[in-house]
């Protein structure tokens, strides 16, 4: 586990809608999970983390109780991504977790997180049509929004703009309030 390492996900996921808001947290582990992919991965893995390493890395106290790491843990694989299914009909589309199990091993401090094989297409052998970033880059964001909103500009950085109204990009956010 490692700062430097890259986060690489198709632009599908990357624009993809959370069904419901997502914390920094779970944002962070997420993204620190998916930074352990290989690109030379065929198929995914056991990724095993280290609690405290883990701790350090997303920003979470020492003293913090490891029942605040079991509710992160319980909330991230229960989040679901709206992803097209057909890439021509934008409103062809399915609900998908991407952490399909999340485990905690007390006597060794270490989680054991499981990604849902379904994933496979919006995480392994990207060949196009896809973003990469040092974790790095998102570890120091303070809000669950300025992730979201770094990922998904930067996954219109080869286009070079892109324009959405208010409603879109709330919409995106998956805000409730105006």
């Amino acid at each position: 586990m490692n700062k430097e390492n890259l986060v690489t996900q198709s632009n599908y996921l990357v624009r993809g809608k959370i069904k419901d808001e997502i914390s920094i947290r779970e944002q962070k582990l997420l993204y620190t999970v998916i930074s352990m992919i290989e690109p030379s991965d065929s198929e995914f893995k056991e990724y095993r983390v280290n609690a405290r390493e883990l701790f350090n890395l997303i920003g979470i106290k020492k003293n913090t109780p490891i029942t605040s790491l079991k509710e992160t843990a319980d909330k991230i694989t229960t989040r679901n991504f709206e992803l097209p299914t057909d890439i021509n009909n934008p409103n062809d589309f399915e609900f998908l977790n991407i952490i399909s199990s999340c485990k905690y091993v007390d006597n060794v401090g270490e989680i054991i997180i499981k990604i849902n094989p379904l994933i496979k297409p919006f995480l392994l052998k990207l060949k196009k049509e896809f973003t990469t970033y040092k974790l790095l880059n998102i570890l120091k964001l303070k809000s669950n929004y300025s992730i979201m909103l770094f990922q998904f500009f930067k996954s219109y950085l080869y286009i070079g703009s892109v324009t959405l109204s208010f409603d879109e990009l709330k919409s995106y956010l998956n805000c409730k309030s105006q």
